[in-house]
């Protein structure tokens, strides 16, 4: 799970691409700021914006354009020697761009001397934060940590409560790669905390996602997957086209944990696209690596093989050493599954080396393990020992830094309680030193004053003390009053907050269920409608006298099939509208599939015989399934009668099923006239309309939305492949 974790670290760069004029993540939009440039007659506040414009481009992942506009920012303040810090902070996003682009090189020059040369603490405090960002990308973990340490007391950071959540977030991320996930929960929900207070959008949903990426490093993968899919809808709510990158990873990491490999190739194939596409050569290095330990697992070695040696070429050319570990070793196991044992080797040699450097023991230790076994297998048995020989060197050095971090924390607890306690004399001993030197005061003014002055003196002396005395109880009663007054105000504010937020969600749960009402009402009022229209008709004819037998046959039977298709409707009306208020069903039971789809199947056997169309129900008869039968009902019945419909006179039906770890794959598949790719993209849409089938058959359009939307509230899945002409294939995932 360590290359999840560096991954998600790489996307908290984001976080600092705000200018200095305080705007968030995503800025205004970029035709307002093109309107304030035409006008702005300021070099500062020009610079500003230009700053401003590449943060809108680069959350966006607008990476050419946010290179022109931060050039130009640059350009503009290379002119004015008195924009220091300006100039700095256009320096550090543009290091951030580097960083993105690929030039780590580059990128970590510019943030060192920052951190080490600037004298304003702000510049010194985003410096660090952007150079802890790029180290750790690269598994310099301890050296980032040491940095972090530094700015930790500084004041521009207590003053910033924005930019203290990133410190947060940014330190968890280093603990999480650790594996010190105790303490890496407790700095995320630090950094919630504070965003939530803030109410920053942009890092509430960074938040969830990096606490998700964690439960995936721990394989809670159905926690994960909650935090994982919240961060993704929000990320496509705010249009942060950089960070969704992270979720697609995140989420495809559960899905591979969960042996889904088909889904997590999908989201791996999407990540690498959009990496293409904006030219983030990192994001692609580390998506082609994740892509190529899900084929592997696919047992499709030749083409995890492609992707590996495209992972490694990106990782050489950007100066990546941690995905030249990684994608080095994935290489030489495939070379040593095929029998390639000089080039395991060697492939094993250079993942070695580059573990040496971060250092990473554990994977070099199973790196020399590899190669002692290549050369046993080529007979080498002297230099297969001396591999093995560095193996245990290499175990014992993992070991030893282990401890040495044990003891590490302790020293460093241990001095940190000696602080305190010097700290706590050193505050008695000047308190005690200071009452003596009062008192040595008071005794030298007393032998002073003689007499009746003396006497004066000390009456108006004593009087000024009680009035003193006086206004400050008075004082003090005032300041308390204002105090709790402040912490009600503060508790008020808080209470208003939470109910902002429940509002907002009772809204949307509002606007859901409204939209389902209308849904089902036209639905209702247009579909159902026509039927009973047809048995007036009828009604009028026969009383009327005005019908032969032959066109009362014909106009019964086309009134049964309207009324047929109106009872589907109406079941699927009812189950809908329940799991769309009540959310997921609980009546839960285990079901003989096969007896439950001959059921279904001879709902339909009418029209069957009419179309002759074969059916095969295969299934074994220890097949079951753990769900409401009503519901499990419901989704056969909807894709047996899509298959009906849009099947060929004389066609065959196949329904398959396989047990998956945590789940039933039941497949669907029909030699009918297939589905338009354009309408493929929207089929499981509440938007989607209704096509007739080859009989001219009538459906409502709402049978895919409904099943769809049934399988995600019981945690399953629908995925359907169709070409057109040869027919399509619907694959249901059931919880079993």
């Amino acid at each position: 799970m360590r290359i999840n974790t560096i991954c998600s670290i790489f996307f908290l760069v984001c976080l600092l691409t705000n200018s200095s004029s305080g705007r968030g993540i995503v800025p205004v939009d970029t035709v307002e700021i093109y309107q304030k440039l035409r006008t702005e007659k300021m070099p500062e506040q020009k610079a500003l914006l230009y700053q401003d414009l590449f943060s809108a481009y680069y959350a966006g992942g607008k990476l050419k354009l946010a290179r022109l506009a931060i050039d130009s920012s640059l350009m503009l303040l290379n002119a004015y020697d008195s924009l220091h810090d300006l100039k700095a902070n256009a320096m550090i996003l543009n290091s951030i761009l580097l960083a993105r682009t690929g030039d780590l090189t580059g990128s970590a020059a510019i943030q060192k001397k920052y951190h080490i040369n600037s004298r304003s603490d702000s510049i010194r405090v985003k410096a660090t934060i952007a150079w802890v960002d790029n180290l750790a990308r690269q598994s310099y973990t301890d050296t980032a940590m040491l940095l972090l340490d530094k700015i930790r007391t500084s004041p521009y950071l207590t003053e910033k409560p924005s930019l203290k959540a990133k410190f947060y977030l940014l330190e968890a991320l280093l603990k999480d790669t650790k594996g010190e996930y105790k303490e890496a929960a407790m700095l995320y929900f630090k950094a919630l905390a504070i965003s939530r207070k803030e109410n920053d959008e942009p890092m509430i949903v960074r938040c969830y996602n990096s606490i998700g990426s964690m439960y995936v490093s721990t394989n809670q993968s159905s926690i994960a997957l909650k935090y994982l899919l919240i961060a993704d809808s929000l990320y496509q709510q705010l249009g942060d086209d950089l960070s969704v990158l992270n979720a697609y990873n995140n989420i495809a990491l559960v899905y591979k944990d969960l042996k889904n490999f088909h889904l997590a190739k999908r989201y791996y194939d999407k990540i690498i696209v959009k990496s293409i596409e904006a030219g983030d050569k990192v994001s692609q290095a580390i998506a082609y690596f994740n892509l190529g330990n899900v084929l592997e697992a696919m047992q499709q070695i030749d083409s995890a093989e492609v992707t590996y040696k495209a992972s490694l070429d990106l990782s050489l050319s950007i100066g990546l050493g941690v995905g030249s570990m990684y994608n080095s070793y994935g290489l030489g196991k495939i070379a040593m599954y095929k029998k390639q044992y000089s080039e395991a080797i060697d492939l094993f040699e250079l993942s070695f080396n580059e573990a040496l450097k971060i250092p990473e023991y554990s994977i070099a230790t199973v790196c020399a393990d590899s190669i002692a076994a290549c050369w046993a297998k080529k007979g080498e048995f002297k230099k297969g020992y001396e591999w093995m020989v560095t193996a245990r060197k290499n175990n014992d050095l993992m070991n030893e830094r282990k401890e040495l971090q044990v003891v590490e924390k302790l020293r460093a607890d241990y001095e940190e309680s000696q602080v305190k306690l010097e700290n706590n004399l050193l505050r008695t001993k000047n308190e005690q030193t200071y009452n003596r030197l009062k008192y040595q005061q008071y005794l030298i003014v007393g032998s002073l004053i003689s007499g009746l002055l003396f006497m004066i003196l000390l009456f108006v002396q004593y009087r000024s003390y009680l009035r003193v005395k006086r206004l400050n109880e008075e004082l003090n009663v005032q300041k308390d009053k204002t105090d709790d007054q402040n912490i009600r105000l503060e508790a008020l504010n808080a209470d208003l907050k939470d109910q902002k937020q429940k509002i907002w969600l009772k809204s949307t749960e509002l606007e859901k269920a409204l939209g389902l009402k209308d849904k089902m009402i036209s639905i209702i009022s247009h579909d159902l409608r026509a039927p009973l229209v047809s048995l007036s008709q009828l009604v009028k004819f026969a009383l009327a006298g005005d019908i032969t037998p032959a066109e009362f046959v014909k106009m019964t039977t086309q009134l049964q099939d309207q009324v047929e298709n109106n009872l589907s409707l109406i079941d699927n009306l009812v189950i809908w509208s329940r799991t769309g208020i009540q959310g997921r069903p609980e009546e839960y039971i285990t079901i003989p599939l096969k007896q439950l789809l001959k059921h279904n199947i001879g709902l339909y056997q009418t029209i069957i015989q009419d179309k002759q169309l074969s059916i095969s129900n295969d299934l074994p008869e220890s097949v079951n399934v753990f769900m409401e039968p009503e519901a499990v009902s419901m989704i056969i019945r909807n894709l047996l009668s899509n298959a009906i419909k849009f099947s060929q006179t004389g066609g065959a039906i196949q329904i398959l099923a396989e047990f998956q770890p945590g789940f039933l794959e039941l497949k669907v598949t029909d030699q009918g006239i297939g589905i338009d790719p354009v309408r493929l993209e929207t089929l499981f849409r509440r938007t989607q309309g209704s096509s007739r089938g080859t009989g001219n058959e009538h459906g409502f359009g709402i049978g895919l939305v409904f099943i769809h939307e049934l399988l995600i509230s019981c945690g399953g899945s629908i995925q359907v492949e169709s070409m057109i002409g040869q027919g399509s294939t619907f694959t249901v995932n059931i919880p079993a």
